[in-house]
C-alpha cells in the first residue's frame, strides 16, 4: 500500500466517478476512481471485499469524508484489515484485505 498516495484520499472529501465491483475466484475486487478537491485523480483497488453495503449512489457520486480504518486495531472484523466507509451517511462501507491506490493515468 502506498501510504503516501493513501494520505491523499483518507479522511478527505472525494468524487467517485467510477465504481466497478469484480466477483471472481471467491474473492471481490472493487475498483474505484476517485477526484480528489484538488482535481487530482487516483485509482484505488480493494481486494477480498466482504460485507458490502452500497446504498443511493447514481455517478458521480461525492464522498464529504472517505474513511479508512484498520479493523485490526478494534477487533471489529477477524478475517479483514481495513474498513472503509463514506464517514457521513452510510451509503457505502466494506471491509477489505488490502487497498491500493495509484495515481490515475490516461490510456
Amino acid at each position: 500500500m502506498n501510504r503516501e498516495l493513501l494520505f491523499k484520499i483518507n479522511r478527505k472529501p472525494i468524487t467517485v466517478s467510477s465504481l466497478e465491483i469484480v466477483r471472481g475466484n471467491g474473492s471481490i475486487l472493487i475498483r474505484m476512481r476517485c477526484i480528489t478537491e484538488d482535481r487530482s485523480t487516483y485509482n484505488v483497488e480493494i481486494r477480498n471485499a466482504t460485507k458490502i453495503k452500497i446504498y443511493d449512489i447514481s455517478y458521480p457520486f461525492f464522498i464529504s469524508r472517505l474513511e479508512i480504518t484498520d479493523s485490526c486495531v478494534c477487533s471489529v472484523q477477524e478475517d479483514s484489515l481495513l474498513f472503509v466507509n463514506d464517514g457521513e451517511d452510510g451509503r457505502l462501507s466494506f471491509y477489505c484485505e488490502s487497498l491500493d491506490v495509484y495515481s490515475y493515468t490516461e490510456k
